[in-house]
């Protein structure tokens, strides 16, 4: 008997360290998932193997809340049907939002939101309404309504609330900054975000992620993000390094060449970073890997990878108080 009851308080034990662990927590991850430019949607959307790879990334990262840049989609939004469909076999409830009604731009350039609608609920998308009036601005460019004029109209703004602070709500802001080759319109576009930074930040929580084309060190020096989290803010981020995440053009290794993807997080009431920018891959500080294993797929250079994009997947996670 006593054994059986000790057996059992252990366990007992076990369960609440466990559910105390991870309850709370939510993670976000961040993918330009294109890669080579305008045009290069014709080999994948119809690529059953690349599909798969971008839901083992998903899979791989256990995020709640997906960010994509560079998506190719039509308007009837078939990629993200396809990858929600997948994700789905399992019990779990994604869904999916995008750019795609209100973006101006190529096509191959939309953004979209993944959500794992069991652990988060889309509040609201504020691209339908003042003072972003993005889908306004799309219809009728004669007078443009919007507060931020981002050059592609294609930023995603969404208020979303966790199953565990259902309460409570955030906004995530899905980037997709122009070029580094046009550092006039990216300098633009950055004056825009931090001008909504500083609406937003003190309403409610608010995440800012995607590819910023811009190095970390210049949003840190160069920025009016003085007051947020950058990635992070101990530890291998306590001084202006940013952890590289896109790809060089090497056939010996996968070598990485520019920090230009990010989280910009407000010091907020809600949350807190309870694990700092990272690749999905790994949770070290890297430069390259040597081999680089998804799914039933092995990488083991630079060019081999680019059959799934030029970017590295990013995410953080973070915890409630």
């Amino acid at each position: 008997m006593n054994s059986k009851r000790s057996f059992f308080l252990v366990y007992l034990v076990f369960v609440v360290v466990s559910f105390v662990s991870f309850a709370g927590e939510f993670s976000i991850m961040s993918f330009n998932i294109q890669g080579h430019g305008p045009g290069s949607s014709s080999h994948r959307v119809s690529n059953t193997r690349w599909v798969d790879q971008i839901v083992q990334v998903i899979k791989m990262s256990k995020a709640d809340i997906v960010l994509l840049q560079e998506v190719p989609l039509d308007t009837s939004n078939n990629l993200l049907k396809s990858l929600v469909l997948k994700l789905n076999k399992k019990g779990d409830n994604w869904n999916f939002c995008s750019s795609v009604k209100y973006a101006k731009c190529n096509m191959d350039l939309n953004n979209a939101i993944l959500y794992n609608a069991k652990n988060v609920t889309l509040k609201k998308d504020l691209a339908y309404s003042p003072p972003f009036n993005f889908v306004q601005y799309y219809e009728s460019t004669e007078n443009d309504p919007r507060r931020y004029q981002f050059v592609y109209n294609n930023v995603q703004v969404i208020e979303f609330a966790h199953k565990d602070k259902s309460s409570q709500s955030f906004y995530v802001v899905n980037v997709h900054l122009p070029g580094p080759n046009d550092q006039e319109k990216v300098f633009e576009e950055r004056r825009i975000l931090e001008l909504l930074y500083a609406d937003y930040k003190r309403k409610k929580p608010l995440i800012i992620a995607g590819d910023f084309n811009i190095r970390r060190s210049e949003l840190k020096r160069g920025s009016n993000f003085s007051d947020a989290i950058i990635d992070g803010n101990e530890g291998r981020y306590i001084d202006d390094w940013g952890q590289k995440t896109t790809l060089s053009k090497s056939t010996t290794a996968i070598i990485l060449k520019n920090d230009y993807d990010h989280f910009i997080v407000n010091k907020n009431s809600l949350f807190y970073l309870s694990e700092q920018m990272r690749h999905v891959f790994t949770k070290n500080k890297v430069e390259k890997y040597d081999t680089l294993s998804i799914g039933k797929e092995k990488y083991s250079n630079s060019f081999d990878y680019m059959d799934l994009s030029d970017h590295m997947p990013i995410m953080i996670r973070l915890k409630f108080y």
